[in-house]
């Protein structure tokens, strides 16, 4: 069983020194589940299979592009009418009847 080591261990193991705090160390199962229970160390889940990134074809690239430049249009266009369209007016105040 695969563990990270959560301390550094004094002593040694076979005759050589435990590796460092936060090594990668594989165990025969009691004594990594011993580790484990004791807090010096943490099971390493098992790794899911990296996959790769595919860069898009030719052709979705162009529709991309195409519907990035529409998008841009279409903003820069309704950018240009808000600045073209004419502040609304106050309405005119409304005179006071004449008192006969």
């Amino acid at each position: 069983m695969k563990v990270t080591l959560k301390v550094d261990v004094s002593g040694s193991r076979d005759g050589q020194p435990w590796p460092r705090r936060g090594s990668l160390v594989d165990l025969p199962d009691q004594e990594a589940a011993d580790l484990c229970a004791a807090g010096l160390a943490e099971p390493v889940a098992s790794r899911p299979k990296a996959e790769k990134a595919v860069a898009p074809d030719a052709e979705q690239r162009a529709a991309s592009a195409k519907a990035d430049a529409d998008a841009k249009a279409a903003a820069d266009h309704a950018s240009a009418r808000e600045a073209l369209t004419p502040a609304p007016r106050a309405p005119r105040a409304r005179r006071a009847p004449k008192a006969k």
